[in-house]
């Protein structure tokens, strides 16, 4: 370990037993953030003693091989450099962010040195903004100067900050970069994110906000391949459904009821699925029957659900819904 990186580890584990003990950090507000973090110079200088201190008795213990270990790291200017922009980093954010500059924050966040302000916290704290603030998109000016540094050969976004990425911009009604940025393999998709997607869509029908076919390039990337199925359905994509069952191995029958069964039903699945000159060739004529009753008997359980639900607010027994039913 360099002497750099043990000052700074050291510097880093007495801030968090500091921040633990005071109860502060992005919980505490804006403000007590922004002080905490000023702090940091403080507690470096305090890890310096600490390091003294480590070294005497690691020297003690090793003389020939610390004193040698330790020559050659000590005073490195450049990771001396290194911490001293991450800290300069950390402070400018709070400040801007306590100023009302949030934008300017939120660029420096998303371009910090090693990604140390990419955190939940980080995002908790532009969310909130958004929230109190009329008009406010802190948090889509924070993805929008995050995302096109990967291309640059950034850190892709983690599989947590994508699905934050995915939320904000479904809420903000910004497709339109969901839809760029997964094409150009920006973010790290996952099943969780694509559903999220999938189930955004409100159309009635055939989906035709777009939002189902963003959903099937992120859950085909990912190969979850159940759900492509769901999203083939939802855009009316009837055949292409059927070939995608026949050509994966690892979906079962089971799996495309299970689809068929999700989305709403419509006269042209009914068609489609009466229909027995769609030369599908899934089923035997037994089979298709069989299928098809399944998925019916399924919408009708589903569709008596919906519409007893607020009937049952009304009635105060048992007795009176059997009346009401028979």
């Amino acid at each position: 370990m360099t002497i750099m990186s043990l000052k700074f580890s050291l510097a880093v584990n007495e801030e968090k037993r500091r921040m633990a003990k005071t109860r502060l950090g992005y919980s505490g507000g804006v403000t007590e953030a922004a002080i905490a973090y000023k702090e940091t110079k403080e507690t470096m200088k305090k890890a310096d003693e600490m390091f003294l201190e480590t070294v005497g008795e690691r020297r003690a213990h090793q003389p020939s091989q610390s004193a040698i270990g330790m020559t050659g790291d000590d005073d490195d200017p450049t990771k001396d450099r290194e911490a001293e922009l991450i800290l300069q980093c950390i402070e400018n954010f709070f400040e801007l962010f306590e100023a009302g500059e949030v934008d300017e924050a939120a660029l420096i966040a998303a371009h910090s040195p090693k990604g140390v302000l990419r955190t939940t916290e980080t995002i908790d704290m532009m969310k909130k903004y958004d929230a109190t603030h009329k008009d406010s998109s802190v948090t889509v000016a924070y993805w929008e100067a995050l995302i096109p540094t990967v291309a640059a050969g950034c850190m892709k976004p983690s599989i947590w900050e994508t699905l934050e990425c995915v939320k904000c911009l479904l809420k903000k009604g910004r497709s339109d970069l969901l839809f760029h940025w997964i094409a150009q393999d920006l973010l790290s998709l996952s099943e969780e994110a694509g559903t999220l997607i999938l189930d955004a869509c409100r159309c009635s029908g055939s989906c035709s906000c777009g939002l189902i076919g963003i959903a099937e390039a992120a859950l085909e990337s990912v190969n979850a391949h159940k759900k492509v199925l769901v999203c083939f359905l939802r855009q009316g994509r009837y055949h292409t459904a059927m070939n995608y069952f026949k050509n994966k191995t690892d979906l079962a029958l089971k799996d495309l009821q299970d689809a068929f069964e999700s989305v709403p039903l419509t006269d042209s699945i009914l068609s489609f699925l009466t229909d027995e000159t769609t030369g599908n060739s899934i089923f035997c004529q037994e089979e298709a029957e069989d299928f098809l009753s399944d998925v019916l008997v399924s919408h009708a359980c589903r569709v008596a659900t919906i519409v007893n639900e607020p009937l049952k607010e009304n009635f105060h027994s048992v007795e009176e819904m059997d009346k009401l039913n028979s």
